[in-house]
């Protein structure tokens, strides 16, 4: 529950703004993983946001272009 919320936290922490007709997002800096077995989860909650986020954008490329 805990990764779930910080997730949830990181991605209200973005914010999109549009220029130029391009969609930019910029995300808040998360502070380091924690060293260790404590930063376990910090390192996959890292991992799985920025796959997410990469899927995310490609996919609202290939709808914005079609391609």
């Amino acid at each position: 529950a805990a990764l779930v919320l910080k997730a949830a936290a990181a991605l209200m922490t973005a914010s999109g703004s549009i220029a130029d007709d391009e969609k930019r997002i910029t995300m808040a800096v998360l502070p380091a993983p924690r060293p260790g077995l404590r930063g376990v989860g910090d390192r996959l909650l890292d991992c799985a946001s920025r796959v997410l986020l990469s899927g995310h954008l490609a996919l609202e490329n290939f709808r914005r272009t079609g391609r």
